[in-house]
């Protein structure tokens, strides 16, 4: 009888709990993952006394609340980490119960609490559960440090490179298409949300709360010393830096550009858009440059 082969697929595969485990796991799980006490809950409370022993001073159900709310502790500091200047401008009890409320929509379904608020901004979006005049700001807050944690450790990628750029011809540049970083973040704010989140991390006092409005523009970008960087930019900049992104031409985009400045602005705009470039490119944010004859 030919031995038994210990190479296939099978030899490898993940070993599964044993089936009352899963079914303490599952069950315990979902008991957890409740905002809601275990102690007089109906569904959840029978689950306890089904797998948790009490103790001298303290029932199943209560032991089980124990972890529980460490479940919600957890993921809610872990929002706090990320959110400084989101948490300060709502106060402790606004940014409990904005937690609260996202985790209820959002349940955490990621191994990592890396993922645990991907979905902060769109949340805000809609929320209507903030106080009353500061849910502009608060919303420009989400989508500002949402930004950070995709920053922070997403993956990198070659810049352009200079040879290349300094072979396009004059004529090719016209309809050349500039690929821009995947992971450079541009913002249009109505709220100075970069000072204030610096003010809020910083060593001096903590800030008021308030945000006046005030437009402003800013680029965010990770560099080689893996640094995230907030770069503020000129209106203009921004209007161009998204055409490209939008996978239009450089000359379409310029003449967005154009179309947003006076006859000064106009006249100047040829230098304007060199040091632009050179900036761009130094800073990594120009991946490559695609011509007709490039593809």
């Amino acid at each position: 009888m030919p031995p038994e082969r210990t190479d296939g697929p099978e030899a490898h595969a993940e070993p599964q709990p044993p089936k009352q485990l899963r079914a303490l796991q599952e069950d315990l799980g979902q008991a957890f993952a409740q905002f809601e006490s275990i102690v007089g809950h109906n569904d959840h409370g029978p689950v306890a006394d089904r797998w948790v022993s009490p103790n001298r001073s303290m029932s199943a159900r209560e032991r089980a609340d124990i972890y529980r709310e460490q479940f919600w502790l957890r993921h809610r500091d872990a929002l706090y980490e990320d959110y400084p200047a989101l948490s300060h401008y709502l106060g402790d009890s606004g940014f409990e119960q904005f937690c609260q409320d996202y985790l209820r929509a959002h349940p955490p379904r990621s191994f990592t609490l890396r993922d645990l608020g991907n979905d902060t901004a769109r949340f805000a979006a809609s929320y209507d559960g903030f106080e009353s005049g500061r849910a502009a700001a608060a919303r420009d807050l989400a989508r500002f440090e949402l930004a950070f944690v995709d920053l922070f450790d997403g993956a990198e990628l070659p810049h352009a490179d200079p040879e290349k750029m300094a072979t396009v011809s004059p004529e090719a540049w016209a309809t050349a298409r500039v690929v821009l970083h995947p992971r450079l973040v541009l913002f249009a704010f109505a709220y100075p949300v970069h000072g204030y989140r610096t003010a809020v991390r910083g060593d001096g006092p903590d800030p008021e709360r308030d945000l006046r409005p005030e437009a402003n523009w800013l680029a965010m970008y990770r560099s080689h010393d893996l640094k995230v960087h907030i770069l503020p930019i000129e209106q203009r900049q921004y209007v161009l830096l998204n055409a490209l992104r939008g996978d239009v031409s450089l000359l379409d985009a310029c003449e967005k550009v154009a179309a947003t400045g006076s006859d000064t602005d106009h006249d100047q705009l040829g230098e304007t858009l060199r040091k632009w470039f050179h900036s761009w490119a130094r800073r990594g944010w120009i991946v490559d440059v695609l011509t007709d004859a490039s593809g």
